[in-house]
């Protein structure tokens, strides 16, 4: 971390807002971390910021205190785990379309001017017309011309008063939908599930992250979906975490069926536009909504989390060996978990597993 002042002309800085700043002779896209702060450096050192990007999201101080909780507790720099979850290309993403917006923006507003341009002149040549009209004689050849003339100015004027209405108003809009909107097929779990199920939620109640040992094929997916739903119904959000990419695509069109338009994939194997829409999404909704996920999909803007599924929380492919931070998502998962809950609601944890790891 480094410490920036704000020049007056830039107005208020809040937490979580980005900046653009030089450090060590090169430009950076940052996040503002805590304002009011002092310097441990001489005061006359300490550098500008060069410009806010209130144009880019703002982070959300949940996702700040997942960085400290992790940076803390893995023993690596808050700025590390700022890599990994603003990674070069996501940043280059979020820029290449804020450049891209602009441009839109730009020619918006030439085209505003030139329909502003085109009202002026007609509304010149009405009000010349206008007094044509009124100077001539009733019947006169210029009268009727000028009537005629009138009416077509009229129209014209019409027509680019409403485009430069719609162009205006006219705003990029962007969503994430499903293949399927439908939501809410029918979901029958077996006895078996079902005590499961109930024993789950004694532990919820309890404040307690619980795992479900099964084995492969003993329907450990149905029990998932079932506490999603009832999630869902609460109005709070799921994040469903698998180890690999293959499992997510292998669920992907099973919740698609129970889930359908909340349901979000994301992982590497997305494009970079897709990964940022999907952020985009979560952040600036209040839609309710199921992730399903790799362990990058930790560090998305989450809001009112109400459960979090770590299946497979054994394997080895949620561990990041490099680079730094060399953190387990299923610990981070739990992290998360606690920043999500307060005295009135909590985000519960569901950990499956057929072998469960004996790692605390």
């Amino acid at each position: 971390e480094a410490s920036y002042f704000v020049p007056h002309t830039m107005g208020e800085v809040q937490v979580g807002d980005r900046v653009r700043v030089m450090f060590a002779n090169r430009k950076y896209l940052a996040v503002v971390s805590s304002v009011g702060v002092k310097p441990e450096v001489d005061a006359g050192r300490v550098m500008s910021i060069i410009t806010v990007e209130r144009e880019l999201r703002r982070i959300r101080k949940e996702e700040i205190l997942l960085w400290r909780n992790i940076a803390e507790y893995y023993l690596c720099s808050i700025g590390e785990v700022y890599k990994t979850a603003y990674p070069t290309e996501k940043i280059s993403s979020e820029e290449n379309h804020l450049s891209a917006l602009r441009k839109v923006e730009n020619s918006r507003l030439k085209i505003q001017e030139q329909i502003q341009l085109r009202i002026n002149k007609l509304e010149e040549r009405l009000q010349k017309k206008i007094s044509i009209s009124e100077s001539s004689k009733d019947g006169s050849k210029t009268k009727t011309k000028a009537l005629a003339d009138i009416a077509k100015i009229q129209s014209d004027l019409e027509a680019a008063r409403k485009a430069l209405t719609h162009v205006s108003q006219k705003e990029e809009s962007q969503c994430i939908q499903s293949e399927t909107s439908a939501i809410g097929s029918t979901l029958s779990l077996s006895a078996a599930q079902n005590s499961a199920y109930e024993q789950i939620k004694n532990g919820f109640s309890v404040g307690k992250p619980v795992l479900l040992h099964g084995v492969t094929g003993s329907g450990k997916t149905e029990i998932y979906i079932k506490a999603a739903k009832n999630t869902l119904k609460q109005g709070r959000n799921i994040l469903y975490l698998v180890p690999e990419i293959a499992l997510s695509r292998q669920l992907e069109e099973r919740l698609n069926e129970h889930f359908g338009s909340t349901l979000m994939t994301y992982h590497s194997g997305k494009s970079s536009t897709t990964k940022r829409a999907i952020a985009e999404k979560i952040a600036s909704t209040d839609d309710n909504y199921i992730v399903l996920g790799t362990r990058s999909s930790l560090f998305l803007p989450h809001h009112d989390l109400g459960l979090i599924v770590v299946d497979e929380e054994h394997d080895n492919s949620y561990k990041q060996d490099s680079p730094a931070p060399n953190y387990n998502g299923r610990d981070t998962a739990l992290m998360l978990s606690v920043i999500h809950s307060n005295d009135s609601q909590r985000c519960n944890v569901l950990l499956g597993s057929a072998t469960p790891s004996l790692e605390e």
